[in-house]
């Protein structure tokens, strides 16, 4: 207190601590409980359209290999050539889009869900574990960081799984996810080496062949992908709702 009997009082302000959501013994630093249930139809429904265009690539493949067949034998191709190269245009500029799109909607819905997750992870771990996790931010970023990209976003949804089901429910699914992602991605880089131009027929069949693998391949990752996505936001909205999360 002050000796000038005159002076103002004065009073001390202490600053409020920052507002976190918790559902345990430790705020969530990313606050609330996301619902994921926009993000989780709208992948779905890319992915399903993926798949049907990559059917459609297959078919174009085949009728450019049926096409090129006709041209060895003497037949006549054009017209079954210009049909299969308006087809596989048409069918690529679709996948290559709807990648695109799926990419934006993924990072959304990965973000959220793993905010998700630290919100979950809140109701039982301890705070100097949070440095170990990985930020919502870098669940995507990962992605996009060259060597990183092989193993980082893996891990961030392996902690998105811990922690919305457990490993027992998601885990077997989520390896062969990223065992999809891989090989979709490398061997789409290989298919695209090859196509430098063709001397003969013979080499145009066989990276069509090749484009047809590839799309087979993507089929399958866009399937488990999908189902990932299934499972963890199905998850996740059941362990708010246990954990009273859900307002």
């Amino acid at each position: 207190m002050s000796d000038n009997p005159y002076a103002a009082p004065t009073t001390e302000v202490t600053p409020s601590a920052p507002a976190h959501h918790t559902i345990g013994t430790m705020p969530s630093p990313y606050g609330g409980y996301r619902d994921l249930k926009v993000f989780h139809v709208i992948l779905l429904i890319l992915f399903s359209l993926g798949i049907i265009s990559a059917l459609g690539e297959i078919y174009a493949a085949e009728l450019m290999n049926q096409g090129l067949t006709l041209l060895d034998e003497g037949g006549d191709f054009e017209a079954t050539i210009n049909q299969a190269d308006a087809l596989s245009q048409s069918f690529n500029g679709l996948s290559v889009t709807l990648f695109f799109v799926t990419v934006i909607f993924w990072g959304i819905w990965k973000n959220k869900s793993c905010k998700n997750a630290w919100l979950f992870y809140s109701h039982s771990a301890l705070p100097n574990h949070f440095a170990d996790n990985p930020t919502p931010g870098w669940s995507v970023g990962y992605y996009f960081v060259p060597i990183l990209n092989l193993w980082k976003p893996f891990q961030a949804m392996a902690f998105i799984r811990d922690q919305s089901s457990g490993f027992t429910k998601v885990g077997p699914l989520l390896g062969f996810w990223w065992a999809g992602w891989l090989v979709m991605n490398f061997y789409s880089r290989y298919t695209a080496k090859m196509d430098t131009g063709f001397t003969s027929t013979t080499q145009a069949i066989s990276f069509n062949n090749n484009l047809i693998t590839e799309s087979i391949i993507t089929i399958v990752a866009s399937f488990l992908a999908a189902a990932v996505i299934h499972q963890l936001s199905v998850a996740q909205k059941r362990k708010a709702r246990d954990l009273g999360a859900l307002s």
